[in-house]
């Protein structure tokens, strides 16, 4: 381990630097350094190099009493291209927004920069947030197309916060945010071998993203362990407390449906988990979500798709970018992109089971009214006859395919996003844990989900799966 492979997670970063081993000017210019070395894995559509050693000399030229006050001061953080950063281009990973800049940062952002953060830079992404491979034709190098695998690079990232991801876990930054819709923080911070949250919906606010289907997107952190997840939770929410702590044993049901598609590789690596976890002191409980495995996979693709038009037009108003919807459609740079808003987003159609195409709308209302709450009534319905504290299940069912376009078929977006997508639909809070390593050296996850604004009782069980497992001293 090297002295920058040390200061990976916040904790360590931030005692280097308030006790004088390393200023900021020396970590930014190590993670500027980490940046250009993997350019080719196309982590990053933008990166501030004089920004960033400028916020670095601020800190490092303000008074110790004031660095106190600091939580994230000299702290290097990566900015899913998708969120509104100041004086930065804000792609959301398309060509047609290269030149919109936004004058104001998104309020997450401003809490970072706020708490002392150093931005140096904004992350790739799945095109429009609307793939779950990173398997971006947009903004690459010229090795490489698409966010490749911090483990891997034959292999995807995983989306769509792919750039993010695999920021923190090839340890380019500490920290990295991104956005999550249907899996979208979890599923790569699996992939590669990170800690992933999704909060509950409303806990952070979403102003200055680009939208991708509003009744379903957050943003959130991925960092190296649950600590720092906490940390950067805690500094989003105002006036936020700590998590309270927990008495008595911890029950989480083991979802049979979600392992029932596994590979043997993941299956061995959850399951050798579990027995470490369940030997910890945690109770598992196998458990059945009939309702949750059959009505997801109908719920997912019109919520995302009815809202993403309406949204993604009404932002390009709202921010006076002059660009119509219509010219992001015609500049789509990946082919899966392209057919899903030629297809379906744009005239508002979806197919049937017999593959023929009809009104989207209808379908959306029948999610929204009737599907979203029978799932979470199974959820509800469950947890309460098992006196279930919470889920848990392997966060991608298979290691992470190897990086080509098949890699964005309809085919493969179900057997990634199958098992992240039903918390999804309902605002389930999750996070997502690294377990192991399969073949090829790929990363394998396993995910805790909790009922609604459960968020506090969710950092409590996770940090205790974490340090069953080995990987972090968590907290108490």
């Amino acid at each position: 381990m090297d002295r920058y492979d040390y200061l990976l997670n916040l904790r360590n970063a931030s005692t280097a630097l308030l006790v004088g081993d390393i200023s900021a000017v020396e970590l930014c210019k190590l993670s500027l350094d980490r940046i250009r070395q993997h350019a080719s894995l196309n982590v990053f559509i933008n990166v501030d190099d004089d920004g960033a050693l400028k916020q670095a000399r601020d800190y490092d030229s303000s008074s110790p009493e004031h660095k106190r006050t600091l939580p994230l001061g000299g702290i290097p953080i990566a900015i899913k291209d998708n969120i509104h950063v100041a004086g930065l281009p804000n792609t959301a990973g398309t060509p047609a927004l290269n030149a919109f800049v936004p004058q104001h940062d998104a309020p997450a952002v401003a809490a970072l920069r706020a708490a002392g953060a150093v931005i140096v830079g904004k992350t790739h992404l799945h095109e429009l947030a609307l793939g779950v491979s990173g398997y971006n034709s947009a903004f690459n190098s010229n090795e490489f197309t698409g966010t490749r695998n911090a483990r891997n690079t034959a292999h995807i990232a995983g989306g769509s916060s792919s750039g993010s991801a695999v920021a923190v876990a090839s340890m380019m930054v500490p920290l990295a945010l991104g956005t999550d819709t249907a899996g979208s923080i979890r599923l790569p911070a699996a992939l590669n071998g990170c800690v992933g949250y999704r909060p509950s919906l409303g806990r952070y606010a979403t102003e200055g993203i680009t939208p991708t289907s509003p009744s379903r997107d957050t943003i959130g952190p991925l960092a190296s362990n649950v600590v720092d997840v906490v940390k950067i939770d805690s500094l989003l929410r105002p006036n936020a407390t700590p998590p309270a702590s927990f008495k008595g044993p911890i029950r989480l049901g083991v979802v049979n449906e979600f392992w029932e598609s596994s590979s043997s590789e993941v299956m061995a690596a959850c399951q050798a988990a579990l027995i470490r976890i369940e030997k910890s002191g945690i109770q598992l409980v196998d458990v059945s979500l009939k309702n949750v495995a059959k009505l997801a996979p109908k719920c997912g693709g019109p919520i995302v798709m009815h809202e993403h038009l309406t949204a993604l037009t009404q932002y390009l108003l709202a921010y006076d970018i002059g660009v119509s919807y219509s010219d992001i459609q015609k500049s789509i740079a990946s082919p899966d992109i392209k057919k899903l808003l030629d297809a379906f987003i744009a005239p508002q159609l979806i197919p049937n089971l017999a593959g023929e195409l009809e009104a989207l709308y209808p379908i959306y209302q029948q999610a929204v009214t009737h599907w979203c709450p029978a799932m979470l009534h199974d959820y509800q319905t469950v947890s309460a006859q098992h006196e279930l504290h919470g889920f848990i299940f392997p966060t991608v069912g298979v290691l992470a395919p190897e990086a080509t376009q098949a890699s964005s078929n309809a085919a493969s977006f179900e057997m990634l996003a199958s098992n992240v997508n039903p918390g999804s639909c309902v605002g389930l809070p999750g996070i997502s844990l690294p377990v192991g390593i399969g073949s090829h050296n790929l990363a394998i996850g396993m995910e805790i989900d909790v009922l609604p604004g459960k968020d506090d009782l969710l950092f409590i069980i996770a940090s205790k799966v974490e340090q069953a497992l080995g990987f972090a001293k968590g907290f108490d």
